[in-house]
């Protein structure tokens, strides 16, 4: 009786594996064509929030994102003439849906002309940033996270 529960049970075990359920496949999911640099090229403008130590504070700003020359890189400018903020870096930027309004961008390597990792997203014309560094304030060097949140102008 042993035996054929069992092989039953291994017989059960066998079709599930290689059983699979018709919406599991999404092969309808269109991947949207071209350069993403090009598509999120734009004037950003919004807030900037700066945090060091439990001190936050906001301030405008904006991220002026440029295409380069290269595929799937592109130019990022982040201005706050408020908190003395002119710096710029190119950093990856890839598509993060099938709809094309949709990107993720970064740059993993703090070597770069920031002088910080940086990464966001852009969803719908909206684009949110973080990244540290270290600006003068007062007679000392602090670190401070900056983030940022604004709307595409069209």
């Amino acid at each position: 009786m042993k035996k054929i529960l069992y092989i039953f049970a291994v017989f059960f075990i066998f079709c599930n594996v290689f059983a699979s359920c018709s919406n599991d496949d999404n092969n309808d999911a269109v991947t949207p064509s071209g350069n993403p640099a090009e598509v999120a090229a734009g004037t950003y403008e919004g807030t900037w929030t700066r945090i060091a130590n439990g001190d936050t504070t906001t301030n405008e700003g904006t991220i002026i994102i440029a295409a380069t020359d290269s595929d799937f890189t592109a130019d990022f400018h982040f201005i706050s003439t408020g908190y003395s903020l002119d710096a710029s870096s190119v950093a990856n930027i890839a598509y993060a849906g099938s709809d094309g309004t949709t990107f993720v961008y970064n740059n993993g390597t703090s070597t770069n002309t920031l002088g910080s990792v940086f990464a966001g997203r852009i969803e719908n014309g909206t684009v949110s940033s973080r990244f540290q560094i270290s600006q003068r304030a007062g007679r000392t060097m602090k670190l401070f996270t900056f983030l940022f949140n604004g709307k595409k102008n069209i």
